[in-house]
């Protein structure tokens, strides 16, 4: 598959690193060696760190890069944010615990927790080959670092929460969720928390065997 700034060595590096990976044991392995470029030089979070999902073709939730308080504690959301989205999620009726949980990036963002295009460049490697290996049935995109990641393509989201999306990784198709960033409920929750909550509900509606082995409370009508 093509990669965006596949030129760049740092990138064609990853590229050779992921593609030698065939468990998820060697890529976390692989990402915590990784050392080509300064973005790839703080601590790693690969893979579910957190989860205690057992399962086959789970739903995969997709959020941007390690906070300050994720890169301390090794849990993915573990931030005031990723308080929201477990909140958010609880209240919907699912478990962010019974999901997959992984990153745009594993490595730190040096500002503002936003990973640039050539930290995203480097990461997408190791993200699909992640997915590959994982192979979820959805992936829940969360906001639009998390969006660029899986395309490509630097976008405001705008319509797009909520719809249904395609990813193709070498001939294979993964379902694809895009829906707001935690950190953005977080800020405006009073006008997007019934928004973001609706939208789990769709996608439970498109993927409800996924769905079924995420829910902690009796699925919302």
């Amino acid at each position: 598959m093509k990669y965006h700034l596949s030129h760049l060595p740092e990138v064609q590096a990853a590229i050779d690193a992921a593609e030698a990976c065939s468990t998820i044991e060697q890529l976390t392995t692989a990402i915590h060696a990784f050392d080509a470029h300064e973005v790839c030089r703080t601590p790693a979070m690969p893979g579910r760190p957190g989860s205690r999902f057992a399962g086959a073709n789970p739903v995969m939730i997709l959020g941007k890069s390690p906070a300050a308080t994720e890169s301390g504690t090794g849990v993915p959301f573990s931030g005031p944010a990723g308080q929201v989205l477990r909140e958010e999620m609880a209240t919907a009726g699912y478990d962010l615990e019974a999901c997959w949980i992984t990153g745009a990036t594993p490595w730190r963002a040096r500002k503002d927790n936003t990973p640039n295009a050539t930290q995203l460049a480097i990461s997408r490697p190791f993200l699909m080959r992640e997915i590959k290996l994982v192979r979820p049935d959805v992936i829940v995109a969360l906001g639009q670092k998390a969006h660029e990641a899986l395309f490509q393509v630097a976008e405001n989201l705008g319509d797009k929460p909520g719809t249904a999306l395609t990813l193709a990784i070498d001939g294979d198709a993964f379902a694809v969720r895009p829906m707001w960033c935690h950190a953005a409920v977080m800020y405006r929750r009073p006008e997007l928390s019934g928004v973001f909550r609706q939208h789990f509900h769709d996608a439970a509606a498109a993927h409800p065997d996924a769905f079924a082995g995420i829910a902690a409370l009796p699925l919302a009508a």
